[in-house]
């Protein structure tokens, strides 16, 4: 599948029900990923929205708000796998690779399943547990190397 036709479908897929291009919450998530990066370490999602403030216009009406990390709600949820799919694409349009696959849960020490899903639904990988390993573990070098020599995308 051609890299066009790869980010189509991401930019179709992802949620345009939460306004993220321009929020500074998706800044902050891009610069705590390339921290993690640049030293070829992970980020639990607890620790990715340790400290941000979230603010959208139609969320908690209008009003800056933190997401309870020990207490994660769907719409939390789908706020972080949201901005994730914008960093994604950000991150496989410049630079040719997904930087949430850095991102984890603290049990397994792996992306969400909803991050896998997305990827079958785009079409780069299937069921296959050695393929899903394969492009995650691909996308990990990829976003490893490019983080040792840059501090953001």
């Amino acid at each position: 599948m051609e890299k066009s036709e790869i980010i189509k479908k991401m930019e179709e897929s992802v949620s345009k029900v939460i306004a993220i291009d321009a929020s500074e919450a998706l800044v902050l998530i891009e610069k705590k990923i390339a921290i993690n990066g640049r030293t070829k370490s992970f980020i639990t999602y607890s620790n990715l929205v340790e400290g941000i403030e979230f603010s959208f216009e139609n969320i908690n009406n209008g009003q800056p708000f933190l997401i309870n990390r020990n207490d994660w709600s769907g719409l939390n949820r789908a706020i972080i796998g949201t901005i994730l799919a914008h960093v994604s694409i950000r991150s496989f349009q410049k630079h040719d690779f997904m930087a949430s696959v850095l991102v984890v849960n603290s049990i397994d020490c792996s992306p969400s399943d909803q991050f896998f899903n997305w990827m079958k639904h785009i079409g780069l990988i299937n069921d296959s547990q050695f393929e899903i390993y394969a492009f995650w573990a691909d996308h990990v070098k990829r976003a490893f190397n490019y983080y040792k020599v840059h501090d953001t995308l």
